[in-house]
């Protein structure tokens, strides 16, 4: 049976029923999907391993009446060295987190989709996590709409140092206009 060919980031996994999962992947071609995985929770399932966070694959989808159900995999990397070095997990899921939270079903997500794939490629066999998550949270907040001149004040427009941010605004404050 042929299937939809995708290129996919794994962000969530939820158990649903005795034999299913319910992942939500982030893709370049169709932007973040849900999609069903049978059997995947047994020790013996062939594609286990296309259920687990952090899976970069190419997934094959059956789809019928608008939803997807996975019937193959083939892994590109599942970034496991993160799972060594706590530094580099928290890093490595801080990424997914903001991706999955940043993201909307069904709309354009190359953007943010490709610099997170780069992120965990140097969050999993580089040396500085945090460095690398900050650049990749900076750039995705950015393409999210907000700005990061952290020098001025975004309400009074004075020196901002030491810089806040503040979300509501979008931007740094300084200390007196901090909330």
């Amino acid at each position: 049976m042929d299937g939809i060919k995708l290129n996919a980031l794994c962000v969530k996994a939820v158990d649903y029923k005795d034999n299913r999962t319910l992942l939500t992947l982030c893709t370049v071609e169709k932007g973040k999907i849900n999609a069903a995985i049978r059997g995947a929770k047994s020790e013996k399932s062939k594609l286990r391993f296309a259920a687990s966070l952090l899976c970069f694959g190419e997934y094959v989808l059956a789809e019928k009446n608008g939803f997807y159900t996975v019937t193959n995999c083939t892994l590109i990397d599942g970034f496991y060295d993160v799972r060594r070095e706590l530094d580099k997990f928290y890093a490595a899921f801080a990424v997914i987190e903001a991706l999955d939270k940043l993201t909307e079903p069904n709309t354009d997500i190359s953007d943010y989709i490709i610099p997170a794939i780069n992120a965990l490629k140097e969050i999993n066999y580089g040396r500085e996590p945090y460095l690398n998550l900050l650049a990749y949270l900076v750039e995705s907040l950015r393409l999210a709409g907000y700005s990061f001149n952290l020098s001025v004040c975004m309400s009074c427009g004075d020196k901002a140092y030491p810089p806040y941010f503040d979300i509501s605004l979008g931007g740094g404050v300084c200390l007196k206009c901090k909330r």
